[in-house]
């Protein structure tokens, strides 16, 4: 037999190994470092955020802010809308607007009531 048989036979009892596995192997390696140092340089651009000192104020003292905001919103004229002419008024001064077209309209509807009951009389 020639050493070209003997190959031959020694490659089909077992064949040399695919370079699959091995480059499969090499993906999943590299990826993985590529993930790991994302995760690292993502961690080293934010230390300086994690170490920042919050700095809070006590509760009591936002709930006196929001009260002030909102006290500053219900009690002053204000430009909501230049364009569609829309302007903030102030609550009291809304509640006593509200309060006249709501009394105008049932004057309004009373007078309307009257005049038909004055029709439909025989």
């Amino acid at each position: 037999m020639s050493t070209q048989t003997v190959q031959a036979i020694e490659d089909e009892i077992d064949p040399p190994p695919k370079p699959w596995p091995i480059a499969t192997l090499a993906g999943v390696a590299v990826s993985l470092l590529l993930f790991v140092a994302l995760v690292l340089l993502m961690y080293a651009l934010t230390a300086g955020e994690r170490n920042k000192p919050i700095e809070e104020k006590p509760p009591a003292e936002r709930l006196k802010e929001l009260r002030a905001s909102e006290d500053e919103v219900l009690s002053t004229y204000r430009l909501v809308d230049a364009k569609k002419k829309i302007v903030g008024v102030p609550i009291d001064r809304a509640m006593l607007l509200y309060a006249e077209s709501a009394a105008k309209l049932k004057s309004v509807e009373r007078g309307q009531t009257k005049k038909q009951e004055s029709v439909n009389k025989p």
